[in-house]
């Protein structure tokens, strides 16, 4: 049984997929074919030792000295800790002798890490170091770098513990390993068709052999008893979006980490470092100057760990161009970004004012001017300042649609509302209210103010006329006027005015008093009368 801590339900003489569940307690599908590749006897096997250091660090309390005593057990193993301990990779301001002080001075989950990373390397045999058909080096080389980049990243952005990442990321492609050995020339043609794209392998694995080397690391790390978030981190690190909450901080390291690698490994490649870019920003908050010191970082540490791993020596890496290159795609990924950004601002205020504005006038629509109304009635209540209200109507403008057609008839509304927005400036909100009524909404301005400035527009109004010069009729200008209500919110009316609804209604009664008034004139909401009454501006207007 591959783990057994799982509890198994299988069919094999039916050939369905076995439900086990894992160390999450989560039913994990085992199909026919993966039950096969973990079958095979010549898959990676942790030793002993490790097995009983996992074991031994799983208790709440550790006992350092049986734990030294377990490691050293194996002399070879317990050199390399050593010498791992007291390389530049930790740099450890003083030496250590033994395993107990490493693990005094390290922690147990760095020695335990240490010792994990070399199992795994020995658990590969002699291939490792052989020349055989798949490519040990090139799978080293890539897993040292995702073990750097994720411990490095980890310890920046604290999103989980750095040699848990570490670890995690060294061993995230261990299914490769199983495929290969149980697949053999089957599989290297998959990873032939793959090429240096390694994101796409899984696909190609699915495609051929109905599993991927990620199902198959996760399957492995269960049988070999490791702790979850390694197990989880495995299985997800191909499709972070899908993994458990709990464990998803690690499994975006572990990803960002292989984008890394394969951005060290493959400069050149396109993409790979504006990805890498995109998702430290997205997942980590990582600015592009914070990702080239991760990546000169990674370069620095690959180089001991590769001497730590007796992996041969990278005689064609030049690390400062690859990091002058990636700085380069990152300073063209950030203007691409800002560009992008722009046209989308530019865009959004597009549609906002398509949104918000009158697309025959530009001025504000009527849900524009319920917003800015209700806005600026609740600030001005809040405040005790005051808010003026105009409503303007054209006069008989049903005639000029009857006479000369809707055409001229738009004509006229949209200069109309030229002259009520350049009338008012930048200090008020023009509006199509409906038809051919518009509304201009005054913050700030009083009772008099408002009348003033309707005055103005009223005048400006009666004296331009619409120019009809390019619609071909006889007529080559039209005089318009129009008719204006005035309204205001003032701490002299708070009582009366309640709402803004309430202004609204009275300054469009004083627009109909304007026209009962013979038209082309102002009226104004007197504070001393009834709600909905209107007093002659002063002086009051004559119609034309």
């Amino acid at each position: 049984m591959v783990n057994r801590r799982a509890m198994a339900v299988r069919d094999d003489a039916a050939g369905r997929p076995s439900l086990r569940r894992g160390l999450d307690g989560i039913p994990h599908v085992f199909t026919p074919a993966l039950e096969r590749i973990l079958a095979c006897p010549k898959l990676p096997s942790l030793p002993m030792v490790a097995m009983q250091v996992l074991k031994l660090t799983e208790a709440d309390e550790v006992d350092l000295n049986q734990l030294a005593s377990i490691i050293q057990y194996d002399q070879a193993l317990a050199m390399k800790v050593l010498r791992t301990v007291n390389s530049s990779f930790y740099g450890l301001p003083k030496s250590c002798t033994t395993i107990h002080q490493a693990l005094v001075y390290l922690g147990v989950n760095t020695v335990k890490t240490i010792v994990l990373g070399f199992s795994l390397a020995e658990s590969m045999g002699d291939d490792a170091h052989e020349e055989t058909s798949f490519d040990f080096v090139s799978y080293w080389r890539r897993g040292l770098y995702s073990a750097a980049a994720a411990r490095v990243l980890a310890e920046r952005s604290r999103a989980c513990p750095p040699e848990e990442a570490f670890f995690a990321a060294l061993l995230q492609d261990i299914g490769m390993v199983a495929l290969f050995r149980a697949m053999g020339e089957d599989y290297l043609c998959a990873i032939h068709e793959a090429g240096e794209e390694h994101g796409e392998l899984p696909a190609i694995e699915q495609r051929r052999f109905q599993l991927d080397h990620a199902e198959i690391g996760a399957a492995m790390g269960e049988r070999w008893k490791l702790p979850e978030p390694l197990v989880e981190a495995v299985r997800y690190h191909h499709r972070p979006d899908e993994a458990p909450e709990d464990w998803g901080a690690l499994v975006r390291t572990v990803q960002w980490s292989g984008l890394a690698a394969e951005g060290l490994m493959r400069p050149d490649s396109d993409g790979v470092i504006e990805t890498l870019a995109l998702r430290g920003a997205e997942w980590f908050e990582l600015e592009n100057n914070e990702t080239c010191g991760i990546l000169e970082e990674i370069g620095q540490a690959v180089a001991e760990l590769s001497r730590l791993f007796n992996l041969p020596p990278e005689t064609e890496l030049d690390i400062d161009a690859i990091l002058l290159t990636a700085e380069e795609r990152l300073v063209q990924h950030q203007i691409r970004m800002e560009q992008q950004t722009e046209a989308l601002r530019k865009s959004n205020e597009v549609l906002t004012r398509q949104t918000l504005s009158d697309p025959l006038t530009g001025v504000s629509n009527r849900r524009h001017f319920d917003e800015e109304i209700d806005r600026c009635f609740r600030q001005a209540v809040a405040m005790g300042t005051p808010l003026g209200l105009i409503f303007c109507d054209l006069d008989t403008f049903k005639s000029f649609n009857d006479t000369y057609g809707h055409q001229v008839g738009d004509a006229v509304l949209a200069r109309v509302a030229q002259i009520l927005h350049e009338q008012t400036g930048e200090g008020g909100i023009v509006a199509r209210y409906g038809g051919e009524e518009f509304a201009i909404i005054l913050p700030g301005a009083n009772r008099v103010e408002a009348t003033k400035i309707a005055e103005r527009l009223r005048r400006r109004v009666a004296e331009t006329p619409v120019d009809l010069t390019a619609m071909e009729f006889e007529a080559r200008e039209l005089t318009v006027t129009a008719s204006f209500g005035v309204a205001a919110y003032e701490t002299s009316v708070a009582e009366i005015l309640t709402r803004p609804e309430l202004l609204v209604r009275v300054a469009d009664q004083a627009v109909y008093a304007a026209k009962g008034a013979g038209r082309n004139c102002v009226r104004v909401f007197s504070p001393a009368r009834k709600a909905g009454s209107a007093a002659r501006s002063d002086p009051p207007p004559r119609a034309a």
